[in-house]
Order: C-alpha cells, then sequence, then structure tokens
C-alpha cells in the first residue's frame, strides 16, 4: 500500500479513525505484517524476511508481547539494516519455476478475474519463462485465489512443496 494508489472501498471513518489512533511508528513497521502472518498462516511467521531478522526485532528482548499489550514509546526507532551487496529476493525475482507456478494458478482462474482483467493481458503477463512484473503477479495470484475460495482452505491433495533455488550469480 505504501508503493501504490490506495484505494481502500471497505474502510469507513470508524475503522480509519482507531487505525490512525495507534502509534504510527508501530503502524509502518514489519511488526504489523509479523502479527497478521501470527494469525493467518502461523507456520510462515518464523521464516526470516529477505534471509534477515525482522527489523523490528533488532535489540530487543526474546520475550515479545502483542501490540495490544504495547505501551508507545518515546525511543527512536531501530536503525534500518545496512544493505547488503546484492541479495536476491523471491517475490520480486520469482524465477522461472516460481513464475511458472503463478502463471499457472492465476491463468486457471482466469474465468474468476474476467471481470477485473483483459484475458489477453493477463497471458501475456505470464507468457515469458520468468514473470516481468513479479508484484502485478503476486497480486492477481492473491486476488485468483480470493475469487475461487482458494484461501483459507485446506492444503492441495498431492502436491509437493515448492522448493526455490537461490541465483548464485
Amino acid at each position: 500500500m505504501r508503493r501504490g494508489d490506495p484505494v481502500q472501498p471497505f474502510l469507513d471513518n470508524r475503522v480509519v479513525v482507531q487505525a490512525l489512533s495507534l502509534d504510527q511508528r508501530w503502524r509502518h513497521s514489519e511488526e504489523v505484517v509479523y502479527e497478521l502472518i501470527g494469525r493467518l498462516a502461523p507456520g510462515l511467521q518464523e521464516i526470516r524476511l529477505e534471509g534477515k531478522p525482522w527489523r523490528f526485532q533488532a535489540g530487543r528482548a526474546e520475550t515479545r508481547r502483542r501490540w495490544w499489550q504495547r505501551e508507545p514509546s518515546a525511543a527512536t526507532p531501530a536503525a534500518p539494516a545496512p544493505k547488503r551487496g546484492n541479495t536476491w529476493n523471491w517475490r520480486t525475482s520469482p524465477g522461472p519455476r516460481l513464475s511458472r507456478i503463478l502463471g499457472e494458478f492465476v491463468l486457471e482462474r482466469a474465468d474468476a478475474l474476467a471481470p477485473l482483467v483483459r484475458g489477453e493481458e493477463l497471458k501475456a503477463l505470464f507468457s515469458g519463462s520468468v514473470v516481468a512484473q513479479p508484484a502485478l503477479a503476486w497480486n492477481l495470484y492473491t486476488v485468483a485465489a480470493l475469487l475461487t475460495d482458494g484461501y483459507p482452505g485446506r492444503r492441495p491433495a498431492g502436491t509437493d512443496p515448492v522448493r526455490i533455488e537461490i541465483p548464485r550469480e
């Protein structure tokens, strides 16, 4: 939401007022995402984001408190983690295997997406061996899953875990 044009059709004034009453540093931290992952997909919560610890945990004691238990802090936010050379990110550079999985999933559900996107543009997006617009591909994947009741649901039967090779370039 911070990088695009935010359109929030289902947030009314009461929700916005409540959200804005929370500590701004917390609202813009990774801790919000961490807590949501803990509620929606707890098995993913301990996976390190971009191979590093969560930034909000830097210098913090191991005992975690939930957002509703936190007191507003006057302390300065933790400094951002230093950049390390060229790091690979599976979300922004999905590679051929993950691009194929994304494309197959979205194209199988093209009928559900038809009122929202042009079919020929959808096919063009996934026509290459590597998806050219990964953020758009992930958004389409999410919307397709939600429109076809793919989430929440049971784990697909007979599927192997997806293993993505980290490029060594």
